[in-house]
């Protein structure tokens, strides 16, 4: 592969005086530029001027040479001398940085040695206290075992606090059952007083019924009119009124509105005497404070019969069919009223 080679020639060319007027002659601008040489192949001989011109070129080309390498020589003492002073101020830097370093590690050899003492005395401390901890653990140990001991007499001594506590509390549970039935015996001795005391009253009524039975058997203990039923007198009437003016005719006889004890409306009711027509005012009415059943002597009702209603209901209470109902106090009925029976009544 065939190559090609171009030559060229640099020239360089001193600015004329004329046109720099200013400025020192040897102090001219130098350009350079490219000059075709001739073919190589056209050699000519130079001529006296062309030689004397070549001369100069090549004095001022030593000239220039020189003065380049005066100024490199210039610029490289000058950055010897800048390195040479840095250098040396590091130097004296790194010779103050070794003073003070060793000053420092004197200081620092000073306080090792007395941090090493230091640190021998809390050895010494260590050891010290190790041996008083281990003289501490001993001593705990002893009054572990100690308080051991006193845990296992503790716990007996609680134990035998328990036993005697259940043993106590046995005792009281004895005591109080004993206490609760002398308490059950005294009140069954009361409550049996209570029913030998009503018993005999009891049998103090019968036989004084009894012997008023047999007596009214023999004489009529009633008023004439009067029927002699249960120990009692009654009056059924014949008129019709209301609840009030019964019980006023009832007072007005000495007597009041029938009070149905002991015996029931059915028992009554079945009584040959009864009319079982009609219906008859009782007794037995409500009052409201406190709302309950009161009978004419006082009494509270404790009867177990139903009480019932009739078509004007209210707050008195009528026989009728064998039943209590409910009715107004105004509607007018036939009464029963009723008073004790005697032997000494008048006939």
């Amino acid at each position: 592969m065939s190559q090609g080679v171009t030559y060229a020639d640099l020239r360089f060319v001193r600015t004329p005086p004329e046109k720099s007027q200013e400025k020192d002659p040897s102090e001219g601008e130098l350009t350079y530029e490219n000059i075709q040489g001739p073919p190589c192949q056209e050699k000519r001989t130079p001529t006296p001027t062309e030689a004397t011109k070549e001369s100069d070129h090549r004095t001022w080309y030593a000239i220039l040479a020189l003065l380049a390498a005066c100024l490199f020589l210039l610029t490289a003492a000058i950055g010897l001398g800048v390195r040479y002073w840095q250098v040396s101020r590091q130097l004296q830097q790194a010779t103050e940085d070794g003073s003070a370093l060793e000053r420092r590690m004197g200081s620092q050899e000073g306080s090792l040695a007395q941090t090493q003492a230091q640190l021998e005395e809390a050895q010494e401390e260590l050891h010290s206290t190790n041996r008083t901890l281990w003289n501490c653990l001993a001593a705990g140990n002893r009054t572990q075992e100690q308080l051991r001991e006193a845990n296992q007499s503790l716990t007996l001594t609680q134990k035998e606090k328990e036993k005697l506590q259940q043993e106590k509390e046995e005792l009281q549970r004895d005591k109080k059952e004993l206490e609760e039935e002398k308490k059950q015996q005294q009140e069954d001795k009361a409550r049996l007083q209570e029913e030998k005391e009503t018993v005999q009253q009891q049998l103090e009524e019968m036989g004084g019924k009894l012997e008023l039975l047999i007596t009214c058997q023999q004489k009529d203990c009633c008023p004439r009119g009067w029927k002699f039923f249960g120990w009692k007198c009654l009056r059924i009437s014949r008129e019709m009124k209301s609840w009030w003016d019964s019980q006023n005719a009832c007072k007005s006889e000495s007597s009041q509105l029938l009070v149905l004890k002991p015996w029931s409306a059915k028992e009554l009711w079945d009584a040959t005497f009864i009319d079982k027509k009609t219906q008859y005012w009782i007794g037995l009415k409500k009052v409201r404070q406190p709302e309950s059943w009161k009978w004419v002597d006082g009494t509270g009702y404790e009867g177990t019969e139903h009480i019932g209603t009739c078509r004007d209901t209210g707050y008195c209470i009528q026989m009728s069919r064998g039943a209590l109902e409910e009715c107004s106090c105004w509607n007018v009925k036939r009464f029963i009223c009723e008073k004790e029976a005697s032997p000494d009544q008048p006939l």
